[in-house]
Parts: C-alpha cells; sequence; structure tokens
C-alpha cells in the first residue's frame, strides 16, 4: 500500500448564490440543501458525506449523482452548496461560475492509496504504473493548486 496524495475537502456553490459571498458558517452548511454523490446501485454515501452525516444525520440532500465530475455543475444556478475534493473544486473553478470555501467543520483528510498484492511488488508493470500515477497526481495544477482565497474576489 503507497500513498499516492492527501486532499482536503472545501464547500463550493454557484457564484451567484448569495450564501457563497463569504465563507459558509457551520450553521448554514447543516441547512443549505446539499448535491451529494451515491454509489451504485445501494447508493453508498461518500466518504465526506459519511463524516458529515456523523455530526447531522439528517443533512438534507436535495440532489445526487453517481460522479464527483458532475457535482460542480449541479450547483451552478442554485442555491444549493457541494462537499468537494479542494483538488476536484481547483480544476472547476476556472471553467465553471462556482466558488469554494474551507469547510466549517473538520472532517478527516482523503488519502488517496493504491494497493497490490505483495506477490507484485517486483512487478515492474505494476511500478511503472504507480510511477505514472504519482507523476499525474503531483502535476503542478494539482499540487499548487489556484487558493481558494484568491478565486473568490
Amino acid at each position: 500500500v503507497e500513498l499516492l496524495w492527501e486532499d482536503e475537502h472545501v464547500v463550493v456553490g454557484w457564484r451567484e448564490n448569495t450564501c457563497m459571498a463569504k465563507p459558509i458558517s457551520r450553521a448554514q452548511l447543516f441547512e443549505l440543501g446539499h448535491v451529494a454523490v451515491r454509489f451504485g446501485t445501494v447508493r453508498s454515501m461518500s466518504f465526506a458525506e459519511r463524516h458529515l452525516s456523523a455530526l447531522v444525520p439528517n443533512l438534507r440532500i436535495e440532489i445526487t449523482t453517481p460522479s464527483f465530475s458532475s457535482v460542480a455543475r449541479l450547483v451552478v444556478g442554485t442555491q444549493r452548496i457541494a462537499v468537494l475534493q479542494k483538488r476536484l473544486a481547483n480544476a472547476f473553478i476556472t471553467s465553471l461560475p462556482i466558488r469554494a470555501w474551507p469547510l466549517p467543520v473538520e472532517i478527516p483528510v482523503l488519502r488517496m492509496m493504491v494497493q497490490y498484492h505483495s506477490v507484485r511488488a517486483g512487478d515492474p508493470a505494476i511500478a511503472w504504473l504507480i510511477g505514472q500515477m504519482q507523476q499525474v497526481a503531483s502535476a503542478p495544477y494539482l499540487s499548487n493548486p489556484i487558493m481558494i482565497e484568491d478565486q473568490n474576489n
């Protein structure tokens, strides 16, 4: 098992959403409608949603989507918010009218890991693949993301 990267979560919303004019409060986080990601036929919660639900069991989920890549588009033109990984939010900030702020509650950092069977530890193909993933994970646009505070001006 090897660590590829760590990422924190942020709150994203439409730039014209009045609640997104400044960092949102803990109360707003739990009062506003959310866009959430659910996986598979059993509609499993995401890492962030599991942790938020532990804080507030009745989180106001208004829309669900099966993909993190569609979340930012689903807040545009609405008063809804979403919790996304900071790297992903930064990727959308330049192309969508969204704003992002730090999450007003503490949840654990997301750790992206790669796992393989120990029998494959010396496999050059596995080593190559992990190297490719590490190279992508350290790309400048990911390792030096747009500062959340800068894009909100």
